[in-house]
């Protein structure tokens, strides 16, 4: 399945800065890989800050604001340990929003999200734990970025 990210790549980049687009044309983009897109200088993952952020999502409920803030490589890493191997992007094109292959599972770094447009009213991203039959959201993480 080929899928063109440019959209969402631009607003990561330009809101995020930190962020480098790697030049790989779209035609040639099968089933991008979330943390393949890009290329962070500098950035450690703390393993520790991922594990936090994905136990807090199975355990937590509703809409609620992680514990833990979090760099964009930790982002990256949490939201395709998250998925797992197969997802996809989901809704209109680049929207910034991924499902896992079983549905049950959304890592969202849509635009909204990522210049803080909602609460907790900074840039922040998502993790979903997705009623697979029903859609309906159980809990929704939102994880603060650092600067």
């Amino acid at each position: 399945m080929l899928m063109k990210l440019s959209w969402v790549l631009k607003s990561i980049s330009l809101l995020l800065s930190a962020a480098l687009v790697m030049g790989v044309p779209a035609a040639l983009q099968a089933a991008p890989r979330c943390g393949d897109l890009f290329a962070f200088s500098g950035e450690l993952v703390s393993q520790g800050k991922v594990d936090g952020v994905l136990t807090e999502t199975l355990e937590g409920a509703g809409n609620f604001s992680s514990r833990y803030s979090i760099n964009q490589a930790e982002a990256l890493a949490a939201g395709e340990r998250w998925l797992g191997a197969g997802y996809r992007q989901i809704g209109k094109d680049n929207s910034g929003v991924f499902v896992s292959a079983d549905g049950r599972r959304r890592f969202r770094i849509d635009n909204g999200s990522l210049i803080g447009n909602h609460s907790p009213h900074k840039p922040h991203v998502h993790l979903e734990l997705v009623h697979p039959i029903t859609g309906v959201v159980i809990s929704n993480n939102h994880i603060p970025l650092n600067k």
